[in-house]
């Protein structure tokens, strides 16, 4: 009789301490999701969304603002140690907005956007890593550009979902482009090429 008791006081102990165990597991669970997921922040920059981001390893990475109205701010922002920590590199007013970025290494990267009627083209280049950027030539100063897509410094794609858009690229670093394709009110907002021959496009619904 004493050893069925005892051994029913060890099995409530035992409930008693999974069930302080599984509180515990399911209250950190509710502040640090599992999964490998924790929120990070950027600095101060007017509780704007992210269009894109890109990293280039774990640790090295670059986010962009969208375009919001005629007179606003577009940022380029970096981070160095896997996005725990956000620094603004470059910043521009006006009509403007970056919807993507993308570097090949650490100096030299591209951005394409929306264009300024103050003579703001929607693609630029940076050779130190974002902090300045320079303009180049487009194929259609009137359009937005949605997405872009870089083999190396000279052969790059460009898309643009408007009518007078399309499918887009250089061969010489945007002295020159040619149009791919226009399919009009079914122009692609999203490309990405493998390699010179083979690619993907898609237009992409946004919610």
């Amino acid at each position: 009789m004493f050893k069925k008791l005892f051994n029913l006081n060890k099995l409530y102990s035992i409930i008693f301490y999974l069930s302080i165990l599984t509180f515990i597991i399911a209250f950190g669970f509710a502040h640090n999701p599992p999964g490998g997921w924790y929120q990070q922040f950027m600095p101060n920059i007017g509780n704007r969304s992210i269009s894109d981001i890109f990293f280039l390893d774990s640790l090295t990475g670059w986010a962009v603002t969208p375009y919001i109205d005629l007179d606003d701010t577009a940022y380029v922002l970096k981070t160095n140690d896997g996005g725990d920590n956000w620094e603004i590199k470059y910043t521009r007013t006006g009509a403007v907005g970056f919807t993507r970025i993308y570097f090949l290494d650490s100096a030299v990267g591209f951005v394409c956007g929306a264009n300024d009627a103050f003579g703001y083209k929607g693609l630029s280049k940076s050779t130190d890593g974002g902090i300045n950027w320079i303009q180049l030539n487009v194929p259609d100063q009137f359009v937005q550009f949605d997405d872009i897509s870089v083999l190396n410094e000279d052969t790059i794609w460009l898309v643009s979902r408007s009518s007078t858009g399309g499918v887009f690229r250089t061969t010489n670093g945007g002295a020159n482009w040619q149009r791919q394709l226009n399919l009009f009110g079914q122009n692609p907002n999203s490309i990405y090429m493998y390699n010179r021959d083979i690619g993907f496009i898609s237009n992409v619904t946004q919610l």
